[in-house]
């Protein structure tokens, strides 16, 4: 399994624009806990190989905090799993086509993109 996170601090997330705020407002009603502006969030799953890039797997979590969420509570609250599933992180000049995980390595076969 592989972890992605960033901290996001929520007080300049909810400035971008009007939908951003009410995002970070459904958020913290949600999630009471939050009363810091500067919140962990990550995802963790299997990656794999999706259309030439690297995605996760249908089957991933998200960690709010240390709060793991799985997918499919994600999707029976309304989330939108189905797009987030379909996010994949494109290589610069290469194309993914295999990837294997292992303990401590990831192993890609790639392709030079021109």
């Amino acid at each position: 399994r592989l972890e992605v996170g960033a901290v996001l601090d929520l007080d300049r997330v909810a400035r971008l624009d009007r939908r951003a705020q009410e995002v970070v407002d459904q958020l913290r009603a949600a999630l009471p806990l939050l009363d810091d502006s500067k919140m962990f969030v990550s995802i963790t799953g299997k990656p794999v190989a999706r259309n030439g890039n690297i995605a996760f797997s249908d089957e991933f979590s998200v960690h709010i905090g240390a709060v793991p969420v799985s997918s499919a509570l994600l999707s029976q609250l309304g989330v939108p799993v189905q797009r987030a599933a379909s996010i994949s992180l494109p290589l610069r000049n290469l194309t993914v086509n295999s990837l294997e995980l292992q303990e401590d390595q990831i192993t890609m076969g790639v392709f030079p993109r021109f």
